[in-house]
């Protein structure tokens, strides 16, 4: 099918080792997940929006196609200003940030608006900063990379999901998991 669209849309699928290609959505605009295909692809791709709407065309920005992805793998997660009670209720975290450091290098960026003095107030989305990970090794190193990240990135004053993002990443099942959907995913 086709559709009339200027600009760049976020197209959702996950695509398995057998390379079966699974779709999920189509967003007419660039979705917060971008920061993994501007990884994995190594194009800006805000900057390639704002170029098509000053009337360059995709070719014009010489974006590699197919992109060659090799071991190439990102993930991200997402630290948000939130917390759960002794009842697992999840709870704004609230209060003013007193300090407030990321850690970024090599095959890590961030993405977020944090600063010393910010206050939460709760009134608004929870999301602090997206820390990314990429690695042309693999999805393991791509995990190490992050976990590394959340570990030595300060965030005071304020409750973070920094914790539960850790741990869910140090779970010895992470792997299984991701390796069981995909199968789930290719049998289906």
């Amino acid at each position: 099918e086709e559709v009339s669209l200027k600009g760049l849309a976020t197209v959702e699928f996950l695509v398995s080792k057998g390379q079966k290609i699974f779709f999920i959505e189509v967003n007419p605009r660039i979705q917060v997940e971008h920061t993994i295909t501007e990884e994995l692809a190594r194009v800006d791709l805000v900057r390639a929006h704002i170029n098509i709407f000053s009337g360059l065309k995709l070719k014009d920005l010489k974006v590699e196609a197919p992109i060659k992805l090799g071991n190439r793998a990102s993930i991200q997660a997402r630290l948000n200003m939130e917390e759960y009670d002794a009842n697992k209720t999840l709870l704004p975290g609230l209060g003013i940030i007193q300090e407030y450091n990321i850690v970024s290098g090599p095959g890590l960026r961030f993405d977020g608006y944090g600063k010393v003095g910010y206050e939460n107030k709760g009134h608004y989305d929870s999301l602090l900063t997206k820390i990314i990970a990429s690695s042309d090794f693999g999805i393991q190193d791509a995990v190490k990379k992050l976990i590394f990240a959340l570990e030595r990135s300060i965030v005071k004053g304020i409750a973070t999901n920094k914790n539960l993002l850790i741990n869910i990443l140090k779970n010895e099942n992470f792997f299984d998991y991701l390796k069981w959907f995909l199968i789930q995913k290719d049998d289906g």
